[in-house]
């Protein structure tokens, strides 16, 4: 499972900033200049905010698993 978030979590334009770049534009445009809400936009845009929370949390799950199993192959070959 760690691995299907492998390519998000890279960095530079195809990672997961790319989304986050987007979703602050889109929410440039669901509120107006006098920072009130434009509806539905805004009401949309909001409803997205904890499906990116949830791939952030998987994809830092993802991490430390990834780290946990670095470790232990690095403890592994010290003990041989």
């Amino acid at each position: 499972m760690d691995d299907a978030w492998t390519e998000l979590q890279k960095g530079g334009p195809n990672g997961f900033f790319l989304i986050l770049l987007s979703y602050c534009w889109w929410g440039a445009y669901a509120i107006d200049a006098s920072y009130h809400e434009i509806q539905p936009a805004y009401s949309t845009w909001m409803d997205m905010l904890p499906d990116i929370e949830w791939v952030l949390v998987k994809m830092v799950d993802g991490l430390e698993s990834s780290l946990k199993r670095l470790r232990g192959d690095e403890d592994e070959q010290m003990d041989d």
